[in-house]
């Protein structure tokens, strides 16, 4: 980030470990280590300082004395404003109905959130809760899941962050349908390191032979998840065996 970008997202952090000090997760752990994943999840997004700024400091308006306006004074209006957006994403969402549909819902907070970067630090927030689901009682991991599956996964989608779509996806699966998600990643394990290895020779061959014909490409390549294989095998009627499409590539 340079020097400077370094310095503010220091002073988040410093913020927040002394504004948090004290208070523990269901883990055991002191509440820092929850801002401090969020904030290198967002860094692995390759957003911005002020955003990972407020990656690190988006629970501290709500669940400490700090106010906005003392943000606001340390940090300025910017970093302030993302903060009290992603609290206002909780708010929206705790003020729709029960019987609302998620896609409602999506809609809503689409349409309501002025800065892409509000929903990325969310998207954050729910990524490192649902890694640490395992610490809730077993109720309370299924119904976050299926709130992730319905509502998060799509949005992060919309969005185009197919890595944290992903991750919720199989992580909330893993919550959902423990027994079906052992048993599909029991059966990919062995083939992963194959597909992964075949998608890697298919993306050489491509790229020499569209450099041959003078076109310039990118070619992304993944063994899928284990959600939408979940997914495919429930909504075709289809057994493990049935399912040929382990890997997929893109070619831009």
């Amino acid at each position: 980030l340079g020097p400077e970008k370094v310095m503010l997202v220091k002073k988040a952090y410093e913020v927040a470990e002394r504004m948090h000090s004290g208070q523990k997760r269901l883990s055991g752990e002191p509440y820092i280590i929850h801002p401090m994943n969020v904030a290198s999840i967002l860094d692995e997004l390759g957003l911005d300082e002020r955003a990972i700024s407020a990656g690190l400091l988006h629970d501290v308006v709500e669940d400490t004395s700090y106010t906005k306006m003392d943000m606001t004074s340390e940090f300025g209006i910017d970093i302030a404003d993302l903060v009290e957006g992603v609290t206002k994403i909780s708010e929206i969402k705790s003020q729709s109905k029960e019987s609302e549909a998620a896609e409602n819902i999506r809609k809503m907070l689409l349409a309501t959130i002025k800065d892409v970067r509000v929903m990325l630090i969310k998207l954050a927030d729910k990524t490192h809760n649902v890694r640490t689901l395992k610490f809730q009682p077993e109720e309370k991991q299924k119904r976050i899941a299926k709130e992730v599956l319905s509502l998060y996964a799509p949005i992060a989608g919309r969005l185009g962050v197919y890595k944290v779509k992903f991750e919720l996806e199989d992580l909330a699966f893993q919550a959902i349908h423990p027994e079906e998600y052992q048993e599909i990643k029991k059966r990919v394990a062995a083939k992963k390191s194959e597909r992964d290895e075949y998608i890697e020779k298919i993306k050489i061959i491509l790229k020499q032979r569209l450099a041959e014909i003078n076109i310039d490409a990118k070619i992304d390549g993944r063994a899928k998840h284990f959600y939408s294989i979940y997914r495919k095998m429930v909504t075709k009627e289809k057994s493990f065996s049935e399912i040929f499409d382990l890997r997929a590539l893109r070619i831009i």
